[in-house]
């Protein structure tokens, strides 16, 4: 009844956040502590509560029991499945409050806030850069490791983001999918393109050639 009331009588004694019930704020006060007590036997590794224990077996066990019903894609979790769904419908539920912009998920919404606040929560243990999301460190950390988990099916050679193995890609395919909207140049790289443009901008605009 407590949940539908919308009254939260047990309050976290550290950061004063209230819950409907005890279990809830249970399972939050571990957030402070660190402590992480539901452990995978197959990894090792340990999880705050026991349902991200659930979702994370998954991924050794290989089931994926959740399956989108338009294009039959299966997923792990429900809340992956519901996040997938969107990209169907087009929607973009979350909208910042700050420029209006939208986003598909929340943790997006999250990330870009980030950008009008300058805030970077997440830093780096070895040489403290910090970045604006989790991912961001998690790719930066690469750097320190020398792990490069992305490798190229043709040559074999790694890469330590999907990005950068995607753009590699194209030097074996010839692909140039960056076009210049002036003079229509393409490019394999949007860097490469980004560099052509500055040509465009030293140049007078009469000079600047017609597209046919």
């Amino acid at each position: 009844m407590l949940r539908h009331s919308g009254v939260k009588p047990h309050e976290c004694i550290v950061c004063k956040k209230c819950f409907t019930q005890k279990a809830s704020l249970r399972v939050h006060s571990l957030s402070h502590t660190q402590e992480k007590p539901f452990e995978c036997f197959i990894c090792g590794k340990f999880f705050l509560t026991k349902s991200n224990l659930k979702k994370h077996a998954a991924k050794h066990t290989g089931e994926k029991p959740y399956q989108c019903t338009i294009c039959k894609i299966r997923f792990t979790t429900k809340s992956n499945l519901k996040t997938h769904l969107i990209t169907h419908t087009g929607l973009k539920p979350y909208h910042c409050d700050t420029c209006g912009k939208s986003f598909r998920q929340k943790s997006h919404l999250q990330a870009h806030s980030l950008t009008h606040t300058g805030e970077r929560p997440f830093q780096c243990g070895i040489c403290g850069k910090s970045f604006t999301t989790k991912g961001n460190l998690k790719t930066h950390m690469l750097v320190h490791t020398g792990e490069k988990p992305f490798r190229c099916s043709i040559c074999g050679k790694g890469f330590t983001t999907k990005s950068n193995l995607k753009q590699h890609s194209v030097t074996h395919t010839g692909e140039k999918p960056f076009q210049c909207g002036l003079c229509g140049k393409c490019f394999t790289t949007k860097t490469n393109l980004k560099v052509h443009l500055k040509v465009h901008n030293k140049m007078p605009y009469h000079s600047i050639p017609l597209r046919p």
